[in-house]
């Protein structure tokens, strides 16, 4: 009969991927995505990752796909898969952009503080890229995860920033995207006619875009304000 040690020596190999799977897939639910990059170059290590047949471009799409089914597991682990990839290749951009992605993420799953993490790392390297549009991006992101956690101040500095960035590079998205997110804030904390003031802005921008989703948000914001001081009319002929 096979002896405990036989088995083990046979499958070592095995046993070790086993292993290096389960860090990994622990440090994905409870750790920093650096701690999980890190123990991915383990896995990476044991297995051989084979980077010509999954290119990195292939791993996002799956991240993106497994995020849109619900799988934020899956997507967290194929991302931070992708953002030891672009460490390898010292792509500080690729690296930024996952770290992103990871803060969306880590936001749907309700982890706000790794979310302020990740974001905030993929922050410092847009900054130190020079990178404006992948700043704004990050700071409006920021300030939609301030908002939904209260922190008023902090959501209205971070949208503030990143208006002026998308305004310096004049993307009519991002300045539609950040007023609308000011004017969820505005209207969140009673200051109506500043709330009225930013849809109306990011309304004119979405249909300067002919982006229907954007605008259609923005209305149903008007809409609320109309009705909280008593338009009903008006609400309704928006």
């Amino acid at each position: 009969m096979q002896s405990v040690f036989e088995f083990l020596v046979k499958h070592a190999v095995w046993i070790g991927r086993i292993a290096a799977l389960i860090a990994i897939v622990l440090a994905a639910i409870f750790f920093s995505p650096s701690s999980t990059s890190s123990l991915h170059a383990v896995w990476c290590a044991v297995v051989s990752c084979d980077t010509d047949q999954r290119s990195v471009s292939q791993l996002v799409a799956d991240a993106e796909r497994e995020k849109n089914s619900g799988n934020v597991t899956k997507a967290r682990i194929t991302f931070q898969r992708a953002l030891y990839l672009y460490r390898k290749n010292k792509d500080s951009d690729g690296e930024a952009v996952m770290l992103q992605r990871l803060g969306n993420i880590e936001r749907i799953a309700g982890n706000n503080s790794r979310a302020r993490t990740s974001l905030g790392e993929a922050l410092s390297l847009f900054k130190e890229n020079q990178n404006r549009l992948g700043e704004a991006n990050v700071l409006l992101r920021l300030g939609h995860l301030e908002r939904h956690l209260g922190n008023n101040s902090e959501a209205r500095g971070n949208y503030g920033k990143a208006l002026i960035h998308y305004r310096l590079i004049d993307d009519r998205l991002g300045k539609a995207g950040v007023l609308r997110g000011l004017g969820d804030l505005e209207q969140k904390l009673g200051r109506y006619i500043e709330a009225h003031q930013a849809y109306v802005e990011a309304r004119a921008l979405f249909q300067s875009l002919d982006n229907r989703l954007g605008e259609a948000n923005v209305v149903l914001g008007l809409g609320d304000i109309e009705r909280k001081l008593g338009h009903s009319i008006n609400a309704r002929d928006l």
